[in-house]
């Protein structure tokens, strides 16, 4: 069974203008969740205040600070022993030249509707915002690590167009390696969604006519793949696999939209799914005190791969990185 872990890094801002708030505060912006939806049997989430409104009730959903309210964590004493002070995280204030976290928020919902934080909440004993900034993908690996460790959950990461770039490597630029061998054991081991659609309505991003595309015999079989149980894909190439994948999520697009989801309902975006993906042999894995591989589990275990999932939505801050930061 694959997990995903939707973390305090992982959405990339706040609704505050919503309508009918409820206690959990402001709904998140995922970016991804159809992607989620599809690959992944389960859904973790850290907490409500990470949960769109529509997806809390989904049976597939879960809640770390409900399934284990006992745990003791500390991660602001853990997050502070982990990161550099002699590397001094990104700002959001200024994510590449001329382009500011606000630019980014703005190309989502227009100027002023998105914030990037959302209210402190009490998970676990301890009280903390989320926010897709270095802190928070620290604490969100710190979890994912713990409950691997105390509860073998396997959860894996969900990250953001942010994320992707706090956390060193981006998964979006592994062809900067000039290294054939090493441009071939990662696209062999990563498979891009590029045409999905996610929902972008008022409770959320989930409608019931996603279960049709989360049913299908196809999909299922993808994940009891990703999950290395024996299936027919065993034999198939991540190229041809995600092929298939593709063309299922391309005529569901249409089913989208038969069932009445109008166009301005729906954001484009494009996923990757990194699929037990050797870490050094990702470019750049050293930036930002390498907060993907300082897990205490994989350390013991001279362990170095990773399943992910990444998401961005079609204006995404990658597409003002200076010209030297961008992928040929």
């Amino acid at each position: 069974m694959r997990r995903a872990f939707v973390g305090f890094s992982t959405p990339v801002g706040f609704d505050y203008n919503a309508p009918d708030r409820d206690d959990a505060g402001p709904p998140p912006v995922l970016i991804g969740c159809t992607g989620l939806l599809i690959l992944y049997d389960e859904i973790w989430f850290a907490h409500p205040v990470v949960c769109p409104r529509n997806m809390r009730d989904l049976e597939y959903v879960k809640f770390i600070c409900d399934e284990f309210p006992g745990a003791q964590l500390n991660l602001d004493e853990r997050v502070s022993c982990l990161l550099n002070d002699d590397e001094p995280p990104p700002r959001l204030d200024v994510l590449a030249e001329n382009t500011t976290y606000d630019d980014f928020l703005t190309s989502f919902g227009g100027k002023g509707r998105y914030d990037y934080h959302s209210q402190h909440v009490d998970f676990l004993g301890e009280s903390i915002s989320a926010k897709p900034v270095v802190e928070r993908l620290a604490a969100d690996m710190i979890i994912i690590d713990h409950f691997d460790d105390f509860n073998d959950l396997q959860l894996d990461p969900c990250f953001n167009a942010i994320t992707c770039n706090l956390c060193g490597p981006s998964p979006y630029q592994y062809l900067d390696s000039r290294n054939a061998s090493i441009i071939s054991d990662l696209a062999e081991k990563t498979l891009r969604l590029p045409n999905l659609y996610d929902i972008v309505g008022k409770d959320g991003p989930y409608h019931p006519v996603l279960e049709e595309l989360r049913n299908h015999d196809f999909v299922e079989e993808f994940r009891s793949w990703a999950a290395r149980q024996d299936t027919r894909l065993d034999n198939q190439t991540i190229a041809a696999i995600a092929d298939e994948l593709n063309g299922h999520t391309e005529e569901f697009d249409h089913r989208l939209r038969r069932a009445g989801i109008s166009e301005s309902s729906l954001r484009k975006v494009s996923v990757s799914y990194l699929l037990n993906q050797t870490l050094n042999l990702v470019p750049g894995a050293g930036t930002v005190h390498n907060l993907i591989t300082f897990s205490e589990q994989r350390r013991r275990r001279r362990e170095q791969r990773l399943f992910a999932f990444c998401a961005e939505a079609q204006t995404s801050v990658r597409n003002a990185l200076r010209p030297s930061q961008r992928a040929p």
